[in-house]
């Protein structure tokens, strides 16, 4: 999933060939969540620390919960430097 980005559009170009499909939702928008995760047997998560981070990230982990999705994998990042003071 990717946050915000209506432009970024290589999910059609992004499959990996173990019947993996790469999704893309407003992570802060739960019903876009829902609907890119619906059939999901695995997620992976990841996002870059922002001021909507906490946010994206319950999105993500409740949706996963209320499907029935059996692993949420989360891939950290640490890019916090760009932010400044918090």
């Amino acid at each position: 999933m990717h946050q915000r980005s209506p432009s970024w559009s290589r999910q059609d170009a992004v499959h990996v060939d173990l019947g993996t499909d790469v999704v893309v939702a407003d992570m802060l928008d739960i019903l876009s969540v829902r609907a890119a995760k619906t059939g999901c047997r695995v997620c992976y998560f990841t996002m870059s620390a922002s001021p909507t981070y906490l946010e994206a990230t319950a999105n993500v982990a409740v949706t996963a919960k209320s499907l029935g999705v059996k692993a949420l994998r989360y891939l950290s990042q640490t890019t916090m430097s760009h932010w400044g003071t918090v």
